[in-house]
């Protein structure tokens, strides 16, 4: 994750907007910024920003609402903050804003609006509360890695150094989000609780299932096969005292049916008698209307002979009165045209007359055309000198635009020249540095006194190792070694003396060193100037290439704008000759006015033309219209006379109609056969009421023949109960003895079906005891490992893994920040650790007996492998550290700058936020925060 741009708007101190773009340069080249400003100035502001912008909230106030926001500036009405940044190859934007009512700094607080934007301004998230996890999805930062992998928070490492076992465990919970391992270790506790319960419950079902044994099995078995028996007979003898009711039951139903169908045939006879009365009437009624339809047939043909002569009649009316309105119409067009030829005549002589006086008009229509060609003309080059006056003026702004380039060109190749200057100046004054630190000698010469030196003290190991040896000589004694008599190097004096130059050779070593490691220092200090010049020299080259780019198109922007200016001048010239000839040419009238003559002309002399044509055909069409007129009044004449003799044929049918039939056919018709309807359901009624006595007694010969079949079968069977009395309390009797010997049956075949049933169940729950018991003894395992009621089993050998990792991740900054120091694992105590000092014999220091300056770039190389550790998933490539600087000696801090400039390497850009006046000095990227609100640095607008 890196973050490219800040924008920001009436945050705490900072009021107004603030915009700072972190792709600057400035920013990219250096790697590491400092952000300054006295006390209160709102330096830690600017990170307050990244963070709301990202997750709504800041370390110092928890999450915001539409009730409280402490960061908007007071006296203010509304506040946003946007971030752009980029993560794995794509970019992204998170905007947070809150306004007052109506934006007033003393309205209510309003809701927050809060979206994550793609590449294509598309937004990610719908609703506020799918914001955080947009951004936590994209990032894999939750807002509390942010503030330990981003916003590095050293101050928690200086706390963390000083806390026992048990609060560390716990902030180390807070930082790497080990708690989760607590609750694992919880939830394996319970599983494996509940686990055992479940095979405990499993085990008091299986005992509470009792099952029958064999005797029992087959004793309630036989006792089933006796109770089938008693219930057989039972059934057997309850059927025949059944059939026995049922013969007493038919014998009676058998007298009231006959009683019944005694009484039926009498009502049969007259009914019969009105039927056969209804049938001859309607016979009667029919034979009639049948007569009377061929009367109403005849009738109805002399009907449609009338009107078939009346639709003639009409026919004939319509064609007379269509041949009048047509003779009339041609009598009108006659005077009509009469008219129109008197008219054409008048305007044939004004037309005769206008076109003698006007003759010369129709020679104008050449001269015309070439007064529009001469019109044409003009209008281009209208247009032609238009275009010239823009050209004009456009060259004029590309001279003005092309001077102030080449006049920043020109700022920019001076200023790096200065630069360059005063860069070869900063060179000079490191050579000059590095001479005074060899004082004459050269850099090999160093390295050989080492060497010698070393060499020295290797002779001194040996010596010192000879110790017990020398010792033991005696004099004038041989040395076992060598045989000598004489023993100088056993001498007190000697020893003294050797002891002392080896000292001095200590000494003289450690300078050497210090001598090497400056010159080192400088060296580099050295090559990265000459590397700086070099980039300022090739800079400055393609500085001068531009500025005299720069100048070339400033010369061709001003020779293209006098070209313009010649080309104004032509058009401006031509225009002028060609409208003096256009206007010689229309000799004082418009174009249009010349036009309107020559159009005037030609539709008079058409419409001579014309005039002549109707005079022409006027006669023409007074013959052939009184022509039509006399054809017309002839075919009248012979429709009037068919007219006269179709009315006297109607006359003559109307009377055979009147003498065959006076009335209506249609309402005869509708009385005959309503007369016809009303017999016919005068006979159905009396037919139906006949079918339905009959039915009836057909039904009760059907009962009775089945009663007497029924009755004949029942007698046949050998059935003692069919002529004894009070069957019915014999029937409940056996009845009721069945009743207890089935209830008896039932009890006994429920038993041993739950006997199966029990035995399935028995078996059933064996195999999950088994299974259970697998289940159940796997989570004991798991839980004797590393669950816990309270959790904290796991979380402590997660969070020993963690520590440790933690460690390895710190000792690789620390090695960079401060050589002297390795932190080393506690292997009992698996949650603390020691400092070794390796320039005090290797010793062994508790992190409690830290001082400042050390305690700061021990928690800062644990807040940078921290940041490290929690990076893993997540490409880390912008820090800010908002931690004092102020306990670390110059030598240290040098280190730690030295460091944090490394992780440039790394892709990494590091903001800083310090008022420690070395840290201004050392780093000259800067973004300075004023106490009037005011931001000033690179990128910032």
């Amino acid at each position: 994750m890196r973050i490219l741009n800040l924008k920001f708007k009436n945050i705490n101190s900072l009021i107004g907007e603030h915009s700072i773009d972190f792709t600057s340069p400035e920013y990219t080249d250096s790697g590491l910024f400092l952000i300054s400003g006295d006390t209160g100035s709102g330096k830690t502001t600017i990170l307050d920003a990244i963070s709301v912008a990202l997750y709504g909230k800041t370390p110092r106030f928890n999450k915001l609402s539409s009730t409280y926001n402490p960061l908007m500036s007071k006296g203010t009405g509304e506040m946003y903050s946007e971030v752009v940044f980029s993560e794995k190859g794509k970019v992204y934007t998170s905007r947070w804003s809150q306004h007052r009512a109506k934006g007033k700094a003393d309205g209510a607080l309003q809701g927050i609006e809060c979206f994550v934007y793609d590449g294509n301004n598309i937004a990610l998230n719908r609703k506020k509360d799918e914001w955080e996890d947009t951004i936590i999805s994209i990032t894999g930062l939750t807002f509390d890695k942010f503030t330990k992998a981003v916003m590095l928070t050293q101050g928690k490492f200086s706390e963390f150094l000083a806390l026992d076992g048990k609060a560390k465990a716990a902030m180390l919970g807070e930082i790497t989000g080990t708690e989760v391992y607590s609750e694992i270790s919880k939830r394996i506790y319970e599983r494996a609780k509940t686990e055992e319960s479940n095979l405990s419950l499993l085990k008091a079902r299986l005992s509470e299932i009792h099952l029958l044994t064999d005797d029992e099995i087959e004793e309630k078995k036989k006792r089933l096969v006796e109770l089938e028996k008693e219930v057989t007979t039972l059934n057997n003898e309850i059927s025949l005292i059944v059939d026995g009711i049922q013969y007493k039951e038919k014998k009676n139903t058998l007298l009231t049916k006959e009683d019944i169908l005694s009484k039926k045939n009498k009502e049969k006879e007259p009914l019969e008698e009105s039927a056969n009365k209804a049938l001859s009437e309607y016979e009667s009624c029919l034979k009639d209307k049948e007569e009377k339809e061929k009367l109403l047939f005849n009738v109805d043909g002399i009907d449609k002979d009338i009107e078939t002569l009346k639709r003639r009649v009409k026919e004939i009316e319509n064609t007379i009165s269509s041949i009048s309105a047509y003779i009339l119409r041609l009598e009108q067009d006659k005077e009509r045209e009469r008219i129109n030829a008197d008219k054409a005549k008048e305007d044939l002589k004004e037309a005769d007359e206008y076109l003698r006086v006007n003759k010369g008009d129709e020679d104008l229509d050449s001269l015309i055309a070439k007064a529009k060609e001469v019109a044409g003309q003009v209008s281009q080059l209208k247009v032609k000198k238009s275009n010239a006056e823009r050209a004009f003026g456009e060259s004029k702004d590309e001279i003005k635009k092309k001077d102030k380039l080449r006049d920043k060109a020109k700022i920019d190749y001076e200023k790096i020249n200065l630069t360059l200057t005063d860069e070869e100046e900063n060179l000079n004054v490191l050579l000059g540095e590095r001479e005074t630190i060899l004082d004459g000698k050269i850099p090999e010469s160093i390295d050989s006194s080492i060497d010698e030196i070393n060499k020295e003290i290797l002779k001194d190991a040996v010596f010192k190792s000879l110790d017990e040896r020398r010792n033991n000589l005696k004099e004038e004694e041989p040395c076992p070694l060598c045989g000598a008599i004489e023993h100088p190097y056993a001498d007190k004096e000697f020893i003294k003396e050797h002891n002392a130059e080896n000292s001095r050779l200590a000494e003289e070593m450690e300078r050497l060193k210090r001598l090497k490691s400056a010159l080192s220092l400088v060296d580099k200090k050295i090559t990265a100037k000459k590397e700086e010049i070099n980039n300022l020299k090739n800079n400055s080259l393609l500085l001068s290439g531009e500025l005299n780019l720069k100048d070339n198109e400033l010369k061709v922007a001003c020779n293209n704008s006098q070209k313009a200016e010649k080309d104004v001048e032509s058009a401006d010239s031509e225009l002028k000759e060609r409208e003096e000839y256009l206007s010689s040419l229309l000799n004082g009238l418009s174009l249009k006015e010349m036009e309107e003559k020559v159009r005037k002309y030609k539709d008079t002399k058409e419409a001579k033309q014309r005039n002549e044509v109707t005079v022409s055909n006027h006669e023409v069409f007074k013959k052939s219209v009184e022509a039509s007129i006399t054809q017309k009044t002839e075919e009248k004449d012979v429709n009037e006379k068919s007219l006269s003799d179709l009315i006297s044929q109607i006359e003559a049918k109307k009377e055979e109609r009147n003498d065959l039939f006076m009335g209506d056919t249609k309402t005869e018709r509708e009385r005959l056969q309503n007369t016809l309807l009303l017999k016919k359901n005068e006979k159905e009624k009396e037919e139906n009421k006949l079918s339905e006595i009959v039915k009836e007694i057909n039904i009760l010969n059907g009962e009775k023949s089945a009663i007497e079949k029924d009755l004949k079968s029942l007698e046949e069977k050998e059935n003692p109960y069919l002529f004894l009395d009070n069957l019915s309390e014999k029937k409940a009797e056996k009845e009721e003895k069945r009743s207890i010997l089935d209830q008896e049956k039932g009890a006994l075949s429920q038993e041993l079906e739950t006997n199966k049933e029990n035995k399935k169940n028995h078996w059933t729950l064996e195999k999950e005891i088994e299974t259970q018991t697998k289940v159940a003894d796997k989570w004991n395992d798991l839980n004797t490992l590393i669950g816990s009621a309270s959790g904290n089993k796991f979380m402590e050998i997660a969070q020993a893994y963690t520590f440790k990792e933690l460690i390895k991740a710190a000792n690789k900054r620390l090695k960079v920040l401060s050589d002297r120091y390795v932190l080393t694992y506690d292997y009992e105590n698996k949650l603390d650790f020691s400092v070794i000092d390796t320039e005090n014999d290797n010793n062994i220091r508790t992190a409690k007996g830290l001082s400042g300056g050390e305690s700061f770039i021990i928690s800062l190389a644990l807040a940078l492998g921290l940041s490290s550790f929690l990076s893993k998933n997540t490409k880390i490539e912008s820090f800010f550290l908002d931690e004092g600087f102020g306990t670390l000696d110059e030598k240290n801090l040098n280190k730690a700058i030295s460091a944090l400039v490394s992780l440039k390497e790394e892709g990494k850009t590091i903001g800083i936020i310090s008022h420690v006046s070395a840290l201004k000095e050392s780093i000259p990227v800067q973004i300075k925060v004023e106490k009037n609100g005011v931001l000033k640095g690179p990128g910032i607008s």
